[in-house]
């Protein structure tokens, strides 16, 4: 399947990945990159706090067990902060009790691992579509600093 197969205009996609597993998150960002999205990525939920200051993020993929700060208390804290992007954990905590406990703290969806790279992105293109549903001007958005003004 090529790009146009998954998710049309992937490309004005922007995903932000936060994952300490360095080989998995290289691998995942390939993945995504080559399927048109565009990518930032971290390590651990500070660095990942850092970028949603300076980026907005179409969809944030998070794993659950890191060190510090785990995804699980990342994803409350953005919630109580009032963060309304869509979150996906991704982990290999899998039991329902970690499913539901994710979706509890505001996660949108939960995969766990290991998982089919397919369906990964078919279930951002269902994150995708109800964010869009749910907000049809986040395309347009404008972002207006001095005289510069800039479409998101």
């Amino acid at each position: 399947m090529n790009k146009q197969d998954h998710y049309p205009n992937s490309e004005n996609i922007h995903l932000l990945v936060v994952d300490d597993d360095e080989r998995l998150r290289h691998l995942l960002v390939k993945f995504l990159k080559e399927q048109g999205f565009h990518i930032s990525e971290a390590s651990q939920t500070t660095d990942a706090t850092i970028l949603l200051q300076t980026f907005a993020f179409d969809l944030i993929i998070l794993d659950i067990m890191m060190p510090g700060e785990t995804g699980l208390d990342f994803t409350k804290r953005l919630r109580e902060e009032s963060y309304e992007g869509p979150i996906l954990l991704l982990t290999a905590m899998g039991e329902v009790e970690s499913r539901i406990e994710g979706l509890k703290r505001g996660a949108d969806e939960y995969l766990p691992k290991p998982f089919e790279p397919e369906e990964l992105l078919w279930r951002i293109h269902a994150i995708l579509k109800r964010t869009k549903a749910k907000n049809n001007t986040a395309m347009f958005q404008e972002i207006a600093i001095g005289p510069f003004h800039f479409h998101r």
